[in-house]
């Protein structure tokens, strides 16, 4: 007779788990999206990383024509903050295009409205040091000048796609440079 009890109870609460998950009430997996943010340490001051690139966010300002009579200027620490897209938002980003006095910005204000964020935000250290690890993927690279607008000599450019390979590449602010 208890096994009998016993049978009956498992066999009800069997019943009531299968017929209890039906696949309309299942709860429905939501997208999820997550960025990267990266303070660089004052300590680094040399790539950490195996794959991606590496180097110094340089300001330039003014003159940098070379003169026999004057010792070369050297540019600015700049420690602003360096955004990367996936690459796959490249033509919503290009839409985002604004020219004044003949330099090409992108408009960070419109960027977050078409609801694109960036993937890794890079903060350099006060050397103006970065490093970011692409592992295999693309990004657009952009500038932080301010809370409008995003700036990279020579427009929109893809960057990644490296495997195994690190790279030193200088980020440049010089729209108000000459040379």
């Amino acid at each position: 007779m208890n096994v009998m009890k016993r049978l009956l109870v498992i066999t009800l609460f069997t019943s009531l788990a299968v017929l209890g998950c039906k696949k309309d009430n299942a709860p429905v997996a939501t997208n999820y999206y997550f960025n990267y943010k990266v303070r660089i340490s004052d300590k680094i001051d040399e790539p950490t990383i195996i794959n991606g690139y590496y180097g110094k966010v340089r300001k330039y300002e003014g003159n940098f024509m070379p003169s026999p009579d004057t010792e070369a200027r050297q540019p600015e620490v700049a420690e602003n903050i360096l955004l990367f897209f996936e690459a796959r938002f490249e033509e919503e980003i290009a839409e985002t295009e604004i020219t004044k006095n003949g330099t090409t910005f992108f408009n960070l204000k419109a960027i977050e409205k078409k609801g694109i964020q960036p993937k890794v935000i890079v903060f350099p250290n006060d050397d103006g040091f970065y490093q970011i690890d692409t592992n295999g993927n693309e990004y657009i690279a952009l500038i932080r000048i301010n809370a409008k607008h995003g700036y990279y000599n020579g427009g929109l450019q893809k960057f990644g796609g490296l495997n195994n390979e690190l790279k030193e590449h200088e980020m440049r602010i010089d729209y108000n440079a000459t040379f």
